[in-house]
């Protein structure tokens, strides 16, 4: 894994986020790679708002989609707060479509060497073993994916 440049956290800012976003910093500073953290607005949220509006509800999609993102660019700014990563190395991004699709994208787009998420999404239901969109990432990522777990929570004790 030396040729490891750019490594892709994505993030669904869930409770679970801030391990994934520390593992992959410790990553980046291992390799000295420029991190990418990213998190995508579902398609499908923009898409039941556009229904919703449809009904005749003053709600609009493209505000919703607006505040999604802006709303997602502050979360994503707390949670990369004072990382131990040069700012030139720590690039944040946010995206608006299928979760799958979009890191796909992604990692073609910022040529990544290296995908690091969360193996519970936010939905964090505790009949599936992995979230759906890590799942399809794992069957589908051109490149190496780290799957964070949650030492606690399988009692393991954290160092």
């Amino acid at each position: 894994m030396s040729s490891v440049k750019r490594i892709l956290a994505a993030l669904c800012l869930s409770e679970h986020s801030i391990d994934v976003f520390q593992q992959a910093v410790e990553l980046a500073q291992r390799y000295d790679a420029d991190l990418y953290v990213v998190n995508v607005v579902d398609i499908k949220d923009v898409e039941d708002v556009t229904v919703i509006e449809s009904m005749g509800y003053d709600l609009h999609s493209d505000d919703f989609r607006k505040g999604a993102k802006e709303e997602r660019r502050e979360r994503l700014a707390e949670v990369v707060k004072g990382a131990p990563i040069p700012k030139e190395k720590l690039h944040t991004l946010i995206k608006v479509g299928h979760p799958v699709e979009q890191l796909l994208k992604t990692i073609d787009e910022e040529h990544i060497d290296l995908l690091v998420i969360g193996a519970k999404g936010r939905s964090n239901l505790p009949y599936f073993m992995v979230g759906s969109v890590a799942e399809k990432l794992f069957r589908h990522s051109p490149v190496t994916v780290v799957s964070h777990r949650d030492k606690r929570k399988h009692g393991r004790k954290t160092a």
